[in-house]
């Protein structure tokens, strides 16, 4: 899975810098990741809803991908700036929501133990910003705390009541 994933980021990577060539350097080409975003939302369906029995190939999922996306951590050319496959970061939140706590914890710590004590501010470092976020448990990161108005509510909810000369119009 994880070699898929990267094989199609591969491939929005060079759609753009095709499109990037074809434009110019006039102007700056985003990264379309819509195909790998649905490739991962189509996987994330495969692991079905036993986290357990899928535990280790989530988790294992998770550290390919990261070293992946942390290989380089930097630039050649500017230390400050993220490697070239951070984006590749944005994926992984797809399959976040199915780690158990413990696995969560585990490899918030790998991705602590990879960047290590490396200045990390900026836009361009926000991919793994949220992702460290979401791993955390943190708000913000898609995984906040329920709030009461996004929770159900029980029985059914009273109609508010009419007005008899508009309920017979």
């Amino acid at each position: 899975m994880a070699y898929s994933l990267m094989a199609v980021y591969k491939d929005c990577v060079a759609a753009r810098d095709a499109a990037q060539e074809a434009a110019g350097n006039d102007e700056t080409i985003n990264i379309d990741l819509s195909p790998l975003r649905e490739l991962a939302r189509r996987f994330n369906l495969s692991f079905g809803l036993d986290m357990a029995k899928q535990r280790e190939a989530l988790a294992a999922l998770h550290r390919e991908c990261i070293r992946f996306a942390l290989t380089p951590l930097f630039r050649h050319d500017d230390s400050s700036q993220p490697g070239p496959n951070l984006l590749f970061l944005e994926v992984l939140p797809e399959f976040a929501s199915k780690l158990l706590k413990p696995d969560k914890k585990a490899i918030y710590d790998h991705v602590d133990k990879l960047v290590h004590n490396a200045t990390i501010e900026g836009d361009a470092w926000q991919p793994l910003i949220n992702y460290r976020r979401i791993l955390n448990d943190e708000p913000g990161g898609g995984h906040g705390p329920k709030t009461r108005a996004s929770t159900a509510t029980r029985g059914r909810k009273r109609a508010a009541p009419q007005d008899d000369d508009n309920s017979r119009l």
